[in-house]
């Protein structure tokens, strides 16, 4: 039997999701940006909140951490620029969480440049597709 594509790509993203989760409590919020993005950008929201992946060491509460460590503001900002300027399907996974997020994370997002714009510091706008990529390809995408 031979992987799909789409299942190979989606396995190296679960493995890269895996890797990031012991750094979402970290005081920096870039493994929650890209956590939450990927995420997003692999149509994994619904599986991730339905613990689809408990077994693999990803679950809905890790998804929740993303939001919740007293930057979730930073962290909707930087993942709203990556939807707004770089990825049509983080926008799809954000709009995938009901039709009420895409218009409020606008607003964070509006109010996180605004904030900018007057000083404050910047947010993370890290990706890592090639880092999927390498372990859709390489073992790691069965852990």
């Amino acid at each position: 039997m031979t992987t799909q594509p789409t299942e190979k790509i989606t396995r190296g993203a679960i493995a890269y999701l895996k890797l990031l989760v012991p750094r979402l409590g970290e005081s920096s919020p870039e493994a929650r940006i890209e956590f939450a993005s990927t995420v997003f950008e692999y149509g994994l929201y619904k599986a991730v909140i339905n613990h689809d992946y408990y077994e693999r060491g990803i679950s809905g509460r890790d998804f929740d951490t993303c939001f919740e460590m007293g930057d979730g503001d930073v962290v909707v900002h930087a993942i709203m620029r990556k939807a707004m300027y770089d990825s049509p399907a983080i926008r799809a996974g954000i709009e995938s969480m009901g039709k009420d997020v895409w218009p409020a994370w606008q607003k964070v997002f509006h109010q996180q440049e605004e904030r900018r714009a007057f000083g404050a510091p910047s947010d993370s706008n890290t990706t890592a597709p090639s880092q999927i990529d390498a372990f859709s390809q390489s073992g790691m995408e069965n852990g």
